[in-house]
């Protein structure tokens, strides 16, 4: 009996030591691992629509907007964005006006809190034979969801294409997938 006693002794004891350390080299390793539970390598992918203010034009134009962006580092995403305005019958100093923007942008974004991004970008814009480079800036709200999410933005473009200034206020919404 003593001798069953020794040896369940000496199997638990073997136990504790050794699964103790491994244990906590795991905790350690994930502790120390910089990709553990973190945004690094995140891609999201996002669809959604704008309404702009113009500098030039009395009305709002709309505006659809996609694109994709990849965290690479712990607060840095960077992606592209294709955007498109568009309008018939916009009124400019009591003309007709008909507006086809199309912008090609590269986009980086730094998180500020868990839900608020800062959001910048610069790109290639263009309507009908004129073309020129532009930039936003402005910030963005997760409103809804975790892997498919509700996002608010604003923000400001600075954007001129022959006479015209197509500087202005956007404000937009869209869906967020995460993959």
């Amino acid at each position: 009996m003593k001798k069953k006693g020794l040896i369940v002794m000496l199997v638990v004891s073997t136990l504790v030591l050794f699964t103790s350390p491994v244990a906590a080299l795991g905790g350690l390793l994930e502790e120390l691992n910089p990709l553990a539970e973190t945004r690094v390598g995140l891609i999201e992918g996002y669809l959604g629509g704008s309404s702009n203010q113009l500098d030039f034009v009395d009305n709002s134009v709309s505006g659809v907007y996609g694109g994709l962006r990849r965290w690479v580092l712990e607060d840095l995403a960077v992606g592209g964005e294709v955007e498109y305005l568009t309008t018939d019958g916009l009124t400019k100093e009591d003309d007709e006006v008909d507006i086809s923007l199309t912008g090609v942008l590269g986009t980086a974004t730094i998180m500020i809190e868990e839900s608020i991004n800062l959001v910048g970008s610069v790109g290639y814009y263009s309507e009908d034979q004129d073309s020129d480079i532009g930039y936003k800036t402005g910030i963005e709200a997760k409103l809804l969801g975790s892997d498919l999410s509700l996002v608010a933005r604003g923000g400001y473009r600075f954007l001129e294409l022959g006479d015209d200034d197509y500087s202005g206020l956007e404000f937009g919404g869209n869906l967020m997938l995460e993959f």
